[in-house]
């Protein structure tokens, strides 16, 4: 991982892998296996994933948690928008969902809801993501907003596992900002 500068792996569970009593014995397993240290997993679980089986995943994420694993809260404001899965699960960050971040572009009580939203989040001791950045202007505002991550089109398209490690290893030879 060191060779290509990857500090972080995300994995998103779907909501069928969420409900299974065995998920958290099933990713330690793997993570033994190929030896990667928990603390560089981010494990993303969707709104949807957390309605349908909180016991379970509750269980399976305290579990996941106690071994050094970093659990997000996926797609924030998508669906469910529970303020309960924030404030009693053990979530470290909070993706919020390309729609919200999209609306508070075009209307001035979505960017207040989006402002408020991101105080409220960092004021609970978790990091912010801001998903679905396609240009400059949304970084810029997401970043003085309090966003402590970016992601979208703007960075970069889905693209291939060997042009990612291709430009991972470009990177670490020639640096570049976007600034």
């Amino acid at each position: 991982m060191d060779e290509y500068g990857i500090k972080k792996i995300d994995i998103n569970l779907s909501v069928a892998q969420c409900m299974q009593e065995i998920l958290a014995e099933q990713i330690l397993s793997i993570q033994s296996i190929y030896q990667i240290p928990a603390s560089i997993i981010n494990l993303e679980i969707t709104e949807t994933a957390a309605a349908h089986s909180p016991e379970i995943l509750l269980h399976n994420m305290e579990r996941l948690a106690a071994a050094g694993f970093e659990l997000s809260l996926d797609d924030y404001g998508s669906g469910y928008s529970n303020m309960n899965y924030m404030l009693n699960l053990p979530f470290k960050m909070i993706k919020i969902d390309k729609y919200i971040i999209w609306s508070a572009f075009s209307d001035e009580r979505a960017k207040k809801a989006l402002t408020a939203t991101i105080q409220m989040i960092k004021s609970l001791g978790m990091t912010v993501l801001a998903e679905g950045v396609e240009d400059r202007s949304q970084a810029v505002m997401l970043a003085e907003l309090g966003c402590d991550y970016l992601q979208g089109y703007f960075f970069s398209r889905p693209i291939r596992k060997n042009e990612f490690l291709a430009l991972m290893k470009q990177q670490l030879v020639n640096p570049t900002v976007i600034d």
